[in-house]
């Protein structure tokens, strides 16, 4: 089925938000990279169940935040890139 939290990390790396400060690190060939995160995400901040069309660069950007405020607990994570915390996401664009 749909796992709205591997999507919401799909769209966390695809985002500009993510292209100007890399904390999903894209290139790493990590098989199911995406799963990983999202299970992480999923276990720490589950309040994304309902992503849709309508919400979702709104939930990307809290997402990408969540994490880049939390990264000691992400560090882990295959792809995991650092990102300095006055970095954060305004615009999703």
């Amino acid at each position: 089925g749909n796992d709205n939290y591997r999507s919401l990390i799909k769209l966390i790396e695809d985002s500009n938000c993510n292209k100007k400060h890399v904390l999903i690190d894209t290139d790493n060939t990590t098989p199911y990279l995406e799963f990983y995160w999202a299970d992480r995400l999923r276990n720490l901040h589950n309040v994304y169940d309902n992503l849709d069309a309508t919400n979702a660069s709104t939930y990307a950007i809290d997402a990408y935040n969540y994490i880049v405020k939390q990264q000691s607990l992400f560090k882990d994570l295959p792809g995991f890139d650092p990102v300095k915390l006055s970095n954060l996401c305004t615009n999703f664009n």
